[in-house]
């Protein structure tokens, strides 16, 4: 039977070679030009494939200028300045007439964006 205490590779040492069949070599070159053929293709393909996305790319507009699109002109500071007093002039007002709090809710968010946006401009 096997001895299991000899290595596998003293056992395949001592084992007799045996003829392959005479189908193997062409199935093996089959497969072969099988594989050869199947990594043309796909070379091929992506060749087409780059091809294309390069046609494609080329036909897409190209600028080197940023475009940017039209805002009105940035208020100074002097100018938001100015807007925050008008508006706690109005939340002044709009307190002493009892304006509810719908009413005045506008106002408080619009002096809320505007003190944002003076303290972005003055950290730049």
């Amino acid at each position: 039977m096997h001895d299991l205490n000899r290595s596998p590779l003293k056992q395949l040492e001592q084992a007799p070679l045996l003829d392959p069949p005479d189908t193997l070599w062409p199935r093996l070159r089959d497969r072969q030009r099988g594989a050869v053929a199947r990594r043309r293709m796909l070379a091929g393909a992506s060749a087409v494939a780059a091809t294309g996305m390069l046609a494609v790319a080329a036909l897409l507009p190209w600028s080197t200028a940023p475009h940017f699109e039209s805002h009105p002109p940035l208020a100074t500071e002097n100018d938001v300045v100015e807007q925050i007093a008008t508006l706690d002039r109005a939340l002044q007002a709009a307190y002493e007439s009892d304006a509810s709090d719908p009413e005045i809710e506008p106002m408080w968010v619009a002096r809320a964006q505007l003190m944002h946006g003076l303290s972005i401009q003055r950290t730049n």
